[in-house]
């Protein structure tokens, strides 16, 4: 739908939690007001609002658990969430951050991601 630059200084560091259930996927159509609300943050480019919305709307139906993005909000992070319908959560931060989020997220029981920001428009390899 849209596709904007991201400053070059993010990167995305991503928390997999080890032997993690997330809950039931159609408990998510109980907020889907709230979810819309989400839909309507990221098109119109406030990305980060939108993906902290979406976090705390899935970590209350689907995993009740929250702390992994407000240990990344408490140590610098832009924005966090939960991935998608996770269980993984991930956190936006400036690169001057980005190494107290990874130590906390390392300090739960998972594995830790660090991946840079990407502004290709995706290609096609045959």
């Amino acid at each position: 739908l849209r596709q904007d630059h991201c400053p070059d200084d993010v990167v995305v560091i991503i928390y997999v939690p080890e032997n993690c259930q997330r809950g039931d996927l159609s408990k998510l159509k109980l907020l889907s007001d709230l979810y819309n609300d989400a839909f309507n943050l990221a098109y119109n480019g406030k990305y980060w609002k939108a993906m902290m919305l979406n976090g705390i709307l899935n970590s209350s139906i689907l995993l009740g658990d929250y702390l992994p993005s407000r240990l990344a909000l408490e140590n610098g992070a832009l924005a966090a969430g939960m991935s998608g319908n996770g269980p993984a959560t991930a956190a936006i931060a400036r690169k001057d951050d980005s190494n107290k989020i990874k130590s906390v997220f390392e300090a739960l029981n998972g594995y830790v991601i660090v991946s840079h920001v990407n502004n290709n428009k995706a290609t096609l390899v045959k």
